[in-house]
C-alpha cells in the first residue's frame, strides 16, 4: 500500500505540480517539502486539507488511500488517468554519484515499455544507478524522460543531465539562486553521513557545482517507477536490425 507521500507524489505527477508550486501552498520552503517527503511526515491535517483543496482529490483518498485509484478529478472529468501509454525504453542509467555512466550516441530504444499514469507525460525512459536519490529515485527503477530544448531549469527539481563525465540524476538549483548564474548546485537526496572515520560527519555525497555550458543534454525528471512496484510497467524488447 502507497504511503501518503507516494500518494501527494503521484497527485503531483498526474496534475503536473511542482514542488515549488507545493511549497507555496502549504507555505513552507522547498527544502521543507523534501524533508516530509524523505521521512514522509506530514505536520498537520491542514497541510493535507490545502492539498486535497487545491488538487480536488478527497482528503480521506489523500490519507488512508481509499478508492484512490478512482477519485475524479476537478476540471479534468473526461481524462482516463489509467490509460496505458507505450514509450521508447533505452537500456542506458543515469547514476546518483559523481562519476556517470557512459554516454556515447544512443541512437536506437532498446524497445519500449507500456506505462501507467506515473509516467504519462514522458517521452522516453531510463534506468537509475546508485543510491544517492534516495529514497525517492532508488537503483533499478525506471526514470520518465522529457528533453529540455534549453538549459532553464525549475530550482529544486529533478533533471537528468549529461556531460563529458557521464549522465547523472541530480536536484539541481542555481548558484546563490540567482537565475542568471552560469553554475547549477546539484544536490543528492540521501542525506546519509559518515558516522567514523577521517570523514565523520561529512555527506556521502556531498553537493557540488556544475557549469552549465558543460551540458550536453539536459532532461526533465516526469516521474518514476520503483523496482518491485506493482505499478503497470511492462518491457517489450524490440529486435534491432542488424
Amino acid at each position: 500500500m502507497m504511503s501518503i507521500s507516494e500518494r501527494i507524489k503521484l497527485i503531483m505527477d498526474r496534475k503536473n505540480i511542482s514542488t515549488v508550486q507545493l511549497a507555496r501552498w502549504l507555505k513552507v520552503s522547498d527544502s521543507r517539502i523534501r524533508q516530509k517527503f524523505n521521512k514522509d511526515v506530514w505536520d498537520s491535517l491542514a497541510e493535507l486539507k490545502a492539498i486535497a483543496k487545491e488538487t480536488g482529490y478527497s482528503l480521506d483518498s489523500i490519507i488512508t488511500g481509499e478508492g484512490f485509484e478512482d477519485v475524479s478529478m476537478v476540471q479534468e472529468p473526461s481524462v482516463n488517468y489509467l490509460t496505458i501509454k507505450r514509450i521508447p525504453f533505452y537500456d542506458i542509467e543515469a547514476t546518483g554519484g559523481t562519476n556517470g555512466s557512459d554516454v556515447s550516441a544512443v541512437m536506437e530504444p532498446t524497445g519500449s515499455i507500456d506505462i501507467g499514469d506515473i509516467l504519462r507525460d514522458s517521452e522516453a525512459a531510463i534506468r537509475m544507478a546508485g543510491n544517492s536519490m534516495m529514497p525517492g529515485y532508488p537503483p533499478g527503477s525506471v526514470l520518465g524522460l522529457i528533453p529540455k530544448k534549453n538549459t532553464s531549469i525549475i530550482p529544486g527539481e529533478v533533471y537528468v543531465y549529461e556531460d563529458e563525465d557521464g549522465r547523472h540524476c541530480k536536484r539541481l538549483f542555481y548558484k546563490d539562486d540567482d537565475p542568471q548564474s552560469d553554475t547549477y548546485i546539484c544536490y543528492s537526496d540521501t542525506t546519509t553521513k559518515f558516522d567514523s572515520g577521517p570523514r565523520i560527519g561529512k555527506l556521502f555525497y556531498p553537493p557540488y557545482e556544475l557549469k552549465i555550458a558543460n551540458i550536453v543534454r539536459i532532461f526533465s525528471v516526469v516521474g518514476v517507477i520503483k523496482r518491485n512496484s506493482t505499478g503497470p510497467v511492462n518491457y517489450k524488447y524490440t529486435p534491432q536490425a542488424k
